[in-house]
């Protein structure tokens, strides 16, 4: 009897320990860019994961980056099957074939965005030209679409690089929270940005406002890593398109503050290299 006990002990170690030890190619990764601070985004997307992983059968592991270059680090060199990033790390990719998007945010009722050039509501700053000789930061710095987005706009007003001091904040709610604060004298993030409940809840967004914005562009991508089984993709991207049909996947997107994901593809970003050219010719 105590042999069969001690069997029994056995069979469950093993079969635990095999449930603990997982094979990273049997962990599908789920890579999420740098837009909030890691602690908001590991609370947002936990439970997105874990559904995820419930739907597909396979543990799904977040990957989270403190920086844009650590994110981008992770995706070149393949440690992220799902991305979601911003629209110039889609340009980064125009020469890595394994990734293609699939998807795009709605968010604020909207599948579009706009860079935003903010002001402070009681700065004296009234137009493009005021800015000449001012202090700029750039959320998310050159790794963010806005960069480019808001570059354009003061390029084509004829403030070029050394007109102005250009600074860099780690993403775009902190670019805002710096300007609320007095920091700086404009920020260079998104149209949506005050927006974002976690710019309100500091009432960052009582003390800015936008002076102007950029030509309208397709939202915040998501990427697939095309070396996964074309039977997983489909099955990823079904549960990424139907999420919105049922309460579970509104209440999840909800907590992710996006209200539905529109399929997309490579060809929708396709002119974010034109912007992008324009402002590198200064």
């Amino acid at each position: 009897m105590k042999k069969i006990i001690l069997l029994l002990i056995l069979i469950t170690i093993c079969i635990f320990s095999t449930n603990i030890s997982l094979d990273s190619s049997d962990v599908l990764k789920l890579g999420i860019f740098p837009r909030k601070p890691v602690r908001v985004i590991y609370r947002e997307f936990t439970p997105f994961a874990n559904f995820l992983s419930k739907k597909l059968n396979i543990p799904v592991r977040l990957v989270l980056s403190k920086s844009y270059s650590t994110f981008e680090n992770k995706l070149f060199n393949n440690k992220i099957d799902i991305a979601h990033m911003n629209q110039y790390q889609v340009y980064l990719l125009r020469n890595k074939p394994q990734f293609s998007v699939f998807a795009m945010n709605k968010e604020f009722g909207t599948t579009y965005l706009k860079g935003a050039i903010y002001v402070r509501k009681n700065s004296n700053i009234s137009s493009i030209e005021d800015l000449k000789g001012k202090t700029l930061v750039f959320g998310g710095g050159k790794t963010a679409y806005m960069y480019y987005s808001t570059k354009k706009i003061l390029k084509s007003h004829g403030l070029n690089r050394g007109d102005y001091t250009e600074k860099y904040a780690p993403t775009v709610v902190s670019a805002i929270t710096a300007l609320a604060r007095g920091i700086f004298d404009a920020a260079c993030t998104g149209n949506v940005v005050h927006k974002l409940p976690i710019v309100k809840k500091n009432g960052d967004h009582l003390k800015v406002k936008i002076l102007t914005e950029s030509e309208p562009f397709p939202h915040l991508p998501w990427v697939i890593n095309n070396t996964l089984p074309v039977s997983l993709q489909r099955k990823i991207m079904n549960i990424f398109y139907s999420m919105h049909t049922t309460q579970e996947g509104r209440n999840l997107l909800k907590n992710i503050k996006i209200q539905q994901f529109i399929p997309a593809n490579n060809y929708t970003y396709r002119f974010v290299a034109d912007t992008i050219k324009y402002v590198e010719e200064e």
